[in-house]
Parts: structure tokens; sequence; C-alpha cells
């Protein structure tokens, strides 16, 4: 039995308030709540490490082409540097938590939901409302000024 769904951003607020209505990162993102909800459903069947795992590289796989192309569509846009290179910082540190997480599943008794998925939806949550709502902002405001 599939464990309910872990990839709603906020309780209180539905995902489609947390849009940054360009389809193709929004389709990612949700692509990414799918990938992370598998992870919660191996953990919850009870599968071992290798299952998780093999579930889980996955996920730090998918993210990192994810971080790839909203960095090329900052790019593109023309995102202030300084504020493009804290972007790419922030999704850099993000990578190396997934791979530290990645590299300890199996080294120990078998991950949590709690400890392996919980913390990369609340950081998801955060990232999307603090760090990728400004850019998107910011490329639909260039967007504007170019059709002009």
């Amino acid at each position: 039995m599939a464990a309910a769904p872990i990839f709603q951003l906020s309780r209180a607020v539905p995902i489609p308030l947390y849009s940054l209505h360009c389809e193709d990162i929004d389709i990612q993102h949700r692509r990414i709540g799918q990938l992370l909800q598998d992870v919660a459903d191996r953990i919850q069947e009870g599968m071992g490490a290798e299952v998780v795992g093999k579930t889980f590289i996955r996920v730090v796989e998918y993210m990192r082409v994810h971080f790839g192309d909203e960095e090329q569509f900052m790019e593109a846009w023309r995102y202030p540097a300084p504020l493009l290179r804290e972007h790419a910082l922030e999704h850099a540190r993000m990578m190396e938590r997934l791979e530290k997480l990645h590299a300890g599943i199996g080294t120990a008794n078998p991950p949590t939901r709690t400890e392996l998925v919980e913390p990369i939806v609340a950081w998801l949550e955060f990232h999307r409302a603090s760090d990728d709502k400004p850019y998107m902002e910011y490329c639909r405001a260039a967007w504007r000024a170019d059709a002009v």
C-alpha cells in the first residue's frame, strides 16, 4: 500500500499556489515530488537499504538535472550575476546534502521517511518560495519588457 502523498508543500496551501508559472520548471518540480514519494513508499513498504538507495539516487540525479536547467534558464534571461551565483550556491549545498544522505543509506538502520524525505521536502518548500519565486518574477518581467 502506497504512503499518503508527501510532496504537499504546505498542508494549508495547495500546490497550485506555489506554481512558478513556468511550465517546464513546474513539471520538473512535480517530478521531484513523484520521485520523493517513491522513496517514501519504498521506506513504508519496508524495503531494504539497497532498494531505498536505488530509488533515492533517482532523486539525486534528477535534482542535479533540474538545478542545471534552472541555472541555464536564469542565465538565458540575464538574471543578475550575483543573485544567480547565490542561487547556484544554494543548489550546490543541496546537492552536497543529497549526496551525504545517499551515502548514509545502508550504513546503519534503514532510514525513516522523517530522516530522508521530509527534510528535502521542507527545503524545497523554502527554496521555491524564497529563491525560485523571485527569479521567476524577474524573468516574467524581462519577458514582458522584451515583448513591448
